[in-house]
């Protein structure tokens, strides 16, 4: 499963390009879920 490191790496760059875009605060609670490969904010539970 070469592709998926590839994939992985690729998100987290998105998201570096997204803090970068938008300002850190926006994303500093959220997190990478990789069962459903979308950014979520993190549950404050």
């Amino acid at each position: 499963m070469v592709g998926l490191k590839k994939m992985k790496k690729e998100a987290k760059n998105f998201i570096k390009i997204l803090q970068e875009f938008l300002g850190e605060n926006n994303f500093r609670n959220h997190v990478f879920d990789e069962n459903k490969k979308v950014l979520l904010p993190e549950s404050k539970s």
